[in-house]
């Protein structure tokens, strides 16, 4: 990237189109449309997910140049889309916020080893000022909602729950939208 940046830029130009030809032809073949699609067990907003996971050991600047451009380029193709990546204590975490054409982020896991600051509070309303759903996959939600209305996906993904207690859960997640 330093050395050779016109390299980079050409492999990344590459890459971006064979992901959009690639993934416009999958589309075609599965009968989804364009401008929707599915991730685990919902739908998102958007035609395409994007894992950014590798760039964040990027400094910001480097992200805007290498990234962000090939990022965008594939959500103009799909009407949209919406980002997952690991790692939010990353110095780049402010570019992927204000996004053209990004509809969600996909905030992975945020056990208290990884940042403790990074809370369900904190993440949902990074999202919610920028004008971005938040999905948000997590163990449990806290025993409150924060005080906020909009733009959350809420995944709980529970296979060590005996079923017995699925009815329990299910009440708890009802009383977080509630409270």
């Amino acid at each position: 990237m330093i050395d050779e940046p016109e390299l980079v830029h050409a492999l990344l130009d590459l890459a971006t189109e064979t992901t959009i030809t690639f993934t416009r032809k999958q589309k075609e073949l599965v009968g989804e449309p364009l401008d929707s699609a599915y991730h685990f067990h919902y739908r998102i907003p958007g035609g395409v997910r994007v894992v950014d996971d590798s760039a964040i050991s990027l400094s910001p600047a480097m992200y805007e140049e290498f990234c962000r451009p090939y990022t965008e380029r594939v959500f103009a193709a799909f009407g949209g889309g919406y980002m997952h990546y690991c790692g939010h204590q990353i110095a780049s975490h402010p570019q992927r916020l204000p996004r053209a054409a990004c509809e969600g982020l996909n905030w992975a896991s945020t056990a208290p080893n990884r940042n403790p600051a990074y809370t369900l509070e904190s993440v949902w309303r990074q999202g919610a000022e920028a004008r971005l759903a938040t999905l948000w996959v997590q163990d449990g939600l806290p025993p409150t909602r924060p005080a906020i209305n909009t733009g959350l996906v809420y995944s709980c993904l529970r296979p060590e729950l005996p079923w017995e207690r699925a009815k329990d859960e299910l009440q708890r997640v009802k009383g977080f939208w509630t409270n």
